[in-house]
């Protein structure tokens, strides 16, 4: 999200020193097309953009051969099973096979089903469908242990209690 740019931008600066590149708006994409890239995603280090410019630049961004794909704010995409939120399938299509590593302090919000939609937006074929996942995991605490087990290969928590040695 465009709020955040700024601070990701900082900390890879600051933390990590590595090149990145914050493409996130048409003017900056148009001014490298007139210097003679054929592709502004296609270059060395980290991209940093927003969900809306990745998905209306989708076609470019499905060119690159992404390493790894991070997503914050992700439960943002957690709707992508509704067929509602095209922005998200069109990047997810866009990544591909890469690894995506989806961020959130919210991964559910209102539903179980929010749940379903992250895991969804990395493998759509771990669950069968929304429906048969709502019927076997809504309200059914017997389930549960086994969707912890399914689920567990792609989410970890961490809590602030975890990270206070690291993070001030």
């Amino acid at each position: 999200p465009t709020p955040l740019m700024r601070q990701w931008a900082d900390i890879i600066e600051s933390r990590f020193s590595m090149p990145f590149t914050i493409l996130d708006t048409n003017a900056a994409f148009d001014e490298s097309l007139a210097a003679g890239e054929q592709n502004p995603f296609a270059r060395e280090g980290v991209i940093l953009t927003t969900y809306d410019f990745a998905a209306e630049k989708a076609e470019y961004v499905a060119r690159i051969p992404w390493d790894l794909a991070v997503f914050e704010e992700a439960h943002h995409l957690r709707r992508i099973y509704t067929g509602a939120n095209h922005g998200a399938a069109a990047i997810r299509q866009a990544v591909g096979d890469a690894f995506k590593l989806l961020l959130t302090a919210t991964p559910m919000q209102n539903s179980i089903l929010d749940l379903y939609g992250l895991v969804n937006f990395i493998d759509d074929s771990v669950f069968p469908d929304e429906k048969a996942f709502y019927e076997r995991y809504f309200r059914k605490p017997e389930n549960y242990p086994e969707l912890a087990e399914r689920v567990s290969r792609f989410c970890f928590r961490t809590t602030r209690q975890e990270v206070a040695t690291y993070v001030k």
